[in-house]
This record gives C-alpha cells, sequence and structure tokens, in this order.
C-alpha cells in the first residue's frame, strides 16, 4: 500500500524537495529535484517522471532552473 499521487493533475511541474517523506508514495510529476527524488525513494516509494528532459536524465530539471 503506497499512495499515488500525480502533482500535475493538482497544479503543479515540480516535485521539491524540501520537507520529510515518511511514507511510501509513488509520486508522477513533470520534474522533480535530486533531494526529492532521494526523499521519495529513501520511504521506499518511486518518482515519476513524465518531461522529456526529465526522462533522459532520470531526475529532470533541477528547481530554480
Amino acid at each position: 500500500g503506497a499512495y499515488v499521487i500525480n502533482i500535475s493533475e493538482l497544479g503543479f511541474d515540480k516535485l521539491l524537495g524540501k520537507g520529510k517523506v515518511t511514507r511510501k508514495m509513488m509520486v508522477t510529476a513533470a520534474y522533480a529535484t535530486d533531494k526529492a527524488v532521494k526523499s521519495v525513494e529513501g520511504a521506499g516509494g518511486k518518482v515519476t517522471l513524465t518531461a522529456a528532459a526529465g526522462a533522459a536524465n532520470g531526475r529532470g530539471v533541477k528547481a530554480g532552473k
């Protein structure tokens, strides 16, 4: 049992690494920071990137770029 979250459907493009992840979740986002991906994966979850740049490098474009 993991939470399934598509942040694009919620009106967001980037998954940022601020905060603490304490539950397993499967997150779909256009972009994600390395810190965000590590946090989600550290709790046993997975981040799926939908943007072409994100799929190419495995992480997406860093926030602020």
